[in-house]
This record gives C-alpha cells, sequence and structure tokens, in this order.
C-alpha cells in the first residue's frame, strides 16, 4: 500500500487536499472581470467579506454585472460552494451564479451553474461566442433550489470533459466541456446575495 501511494504521488495521480479559497476582506488571489470584458468596473466595489466570513455582493444595479474570479487556473477538480439570496419581498427573479473553465477575461464562451430560486437555479448552461445560451441541465423530478434567504449548497466536479453538478445533494446536470482548464468564480448580477465555505480540492 504504501509503494502504491508512493507511485500515485510521484505521478501526480493523487488528489490533494481541500483548500479553503474563501476571500478575505484583502481579496488576494481574487480579481474583478467586467462581463463583458470591454465594461468598466465600478468604484467603491460591490464585493465586501462580512464579520462572520461569509463573502456578499450587494447586488447593486449602479455597480454592473461582474465576474469575481479565483486566480488560479484549474483543470480537474472538485469545488464546493454554498450561497444564499437576500430575500425580497415580492420579487421572483433573483439571479447570481458559480462559473467554471473561463477563459481569465470571461470573454471567449463561458460555464455557469445558475443560482436562482427554485424556478430558475440549480442548472449549468454555456454561453458560446456570440451570446447564444444553451441549457445543460438534466430531468430533475423536483428541484432541490431552496426559496431566497435559505443556504444552498453547490458542489462541482471536474474531470476531463465531464461537469457534474451536485445541489443541497441531489444530482442536477451533468454535460461534457470543450474547454478542459480555465477560472473558476463566482457572479454579481443585480440581486444582493452571499458565498460562504467557498473549497477547492484539486484532482489528478
Amino acid at each position: 500500500m504504501r509503494l502504491l501511494l508512493s507511485v500515485f504521488l510521484a505521478c501526480g495521480l493523487y488528489a490533494s487536499d481541500w483548500i479553503s479559497i474563501q476571500p478575505d476582506a484583502s481579496f488576494k488571489g481574487w480579481t474583478r472581470v467586467p462581463i463583458k470584458p470591454t465594461g468598466k468596473l465600478i468604484s467603491p466595489s460591490q464585493w465586501q467579506v462580512a464579520p462572520d466570513g461569509s463573502l456578499i455582493c450587494n447586488g447593486s444595479r449602479e455597480n454592473g454585472h461582474e465576474f469575481l474570479r479565483y486566480d488560479r487556473e484549474l483543470a480537474n477538480f472538485a469545488l464546493h460552494v454554498e450561497w444564499k439570496f437576500t430575500k425580497i419581498e415580492g420579487e421572483t427573479k433573483y439571479n447570481s451564479g458559480v462559473f467554471v473553465r473561463n477563459t481569465a477575461d470571461g470573454d471567449t464562451a463561458w460555464y455557469q451553474a445558475q443560482a436562482g430560486p427554485p424556478s430558475n437555479g440549480g442548472y449549468f448552461f454555456y454561453v458560446d461566442t456570440t451570446g447564444k445560451r444553451t441549457t445543460l441541465k438534466s430531468e430533475m423530478p423536483s428541484n432541490p433550489v431552496k426559496d431566497p434567504g435559505e443556504w444552498n449548497t453547490y458542489d462541482i466536479h471536474a474531470d476531463g470533459p465531464k461537469i457534474v453538478l451536485t445541489v443541497n445533494g441531489v444530482e442536477t446536470s451533468h454535460f461534457d466541456c470543450d474547454r478542459l482548464k480555465g477560472y473558476a468564480g463566482v457572479e454579481a448580477e443585480y440581486y444582493k446575495i452571499e458565498f460562504r465555505h467557498m473549497k477547492l480540492q484539486e484532482l489528478p
């Protein structure tokens, strides 16, 4: 067993430990990217870190649409993210997401696990270079996404071309991804949302 483990480690065939990638107040290792990249970033930032360590996006329309990018390019990985919208009475839409395998500037075709209410969340979609959107979700007997104001868990597993999204313990979306390396991150899209317990495991 020790010999086998040594071979795995020497060949890079052993998964890394889970590491926290939750941003701190310095946002070291994270970069704000406007969507589209030709857009401008507004100051002050709409991203803040709360005293309890959660990442808060204030969702201001004045601050615009953004990709907050984790700055390490990733190939195969497991990513864990928990998120919760601030509930607004009478609101039915809500919008945010978790990106994977994006280009550094978020410009050339991107993949997003949609964060939204049960009526519009819990699946991946793909946007090509022309802006065309393609939904990449499996048939679900019921949507496991919880209502705004409650915490949800997204677990994303990337192994070669295969991407799998599990929402609150239920697999909801899987597809083959043309891009085998890219950048992960979270989205600001006009609604207040919190992210916590963000962690990463790089896989062989």
